[in-house]
């Protein structure tokens, strides 16, 4: 009877019903495999989320701290008082999260024979405690889609790909005008199940939804993967110049891309666009010194 109630529990951890959609738990650790599945390349971009990052390393400091005086058993208190202070801030709870699970990526090994062969990933932290606070920050605003995307890409890691589609579809759902949760899905959908028409479907589905300035946004990032830099750049450019209020929606990821998309669609046709060379080198120099206000210290656009 007693072995029986564990293969029931076994089942339920394997093939988790509807009714556990927001509530994955513990997803297990890291193992190096060789699937097929390229799982180096993030869907959640977490340099793009600054709130959270400054949650992130305040709470590093304050680890190290207790740390050092040998009293970690305090840091739990802090951490729920700090909850507890920020409790209707839904990008602060996502913060928390986002300490609890980290992610190192990008060991990759490669062979006479082609690409990825192995990934060696590390998981630092507790996808319990992680879970439990992306899904407080989704009860606080169900439209906040860092924690949908957060939710997707600790299973996609994990190699859940399906549990990782279901907690996009459910960010998408909640706030179909909203673009970012498209998407991080189209990109799993690229890097994970190699399907890069349900890639584009899933773009094509956006324009129904959402503006159509950020649809051409969420194409050129998608563009520039895909290693189609010409389209990149084009999309990149019409944004970029169409609406100053839309700048604000460009990463310092999306600026330093923007950037070297021209370079290399300079370098690959010099013929077809060197008359408009001289006007695109001007626009793609106010560019990088737009970007270099917001971030100093990127190369990329120094370089630019």
């Amino acid at each position: 009877f007693i072995a029986l109630l564990g293969l029931f529990a076994l089942v339920g951890v394997l093939f988790p019903t509807s009714a556990q959609t927001q509530k994955d738990g513990n997803v297990g650790s890291f193992e190096e495999r060789s699937i097929g599945i390229n799982i180096s390349e993030p869907i959640f971009q977490s340099e793009s989320y600054s709130k959270e990052n400054e949650v992130v390393s305040e709470l590093d400091s304050i680890h190290t701290l207790y740390e050092r005086q040998g009293k970690l058993k305090e840091f739990s208190k802090y951490i729920k008082k700090y909850y507890k202070k920020n409790k209707k801030d839904a990008a602060k709870i996502t913060g928390i999260a986002m300490w609890y699970y980290r992610i190192v990526r990008n060991e990759v090994y490669l062979t006479k024979d082609g690409w990825i062969k192995r990934i060696t990933l590390e998981k630092l932290g507790d996808s319990i405690m992680a879970y439990k606070y992306i899904n407080q920050a989704i009860k606080v605003d169900n439209k906040y889609m860092p924690a949908y995307i957060f939710g997707g890409e600790i299973q996609r890691v994990n190699y859940n790909i399906d549990r990782a589609i279901e907690w996009l579809r459910n960010g998408i759902n909640a706030a179909p005008e909203s673009p970012e949760c498209y998407g991080a899905l189209a990109k799993l959908y690229r890097l994970t199940k190699h399907n890069i028409g349900k890639a584009y479907s899933i773009l094509d589905e956006m324009k129904s939804h959402v503006a159509e300035p950020l649809v051409n946004l969420e194409y050129a990032r998608f563009y520039y993967d895909i290693n189609e830099l010409p389209r990149s750049f084009n999309k990149y450019n019409n944004t970029f110049w169409n609406d100053s209020l839309l700048r604000n929606h460009f990463t310092e990821t999306d600026l330093q891309n923007y950037c070297t998309s021209w370079h290399a669609v300079y370098n690959i046709d010099k013929d077809l666009i060197t008359a408009q060379k001289k006007i695109v080198d001007k626009r793609i120099y106010d560019v990088a010194c737009y970007g270099l206000r917001l971030y100093p210290k990127n190369v990329a656009l120094v370089r630019s």
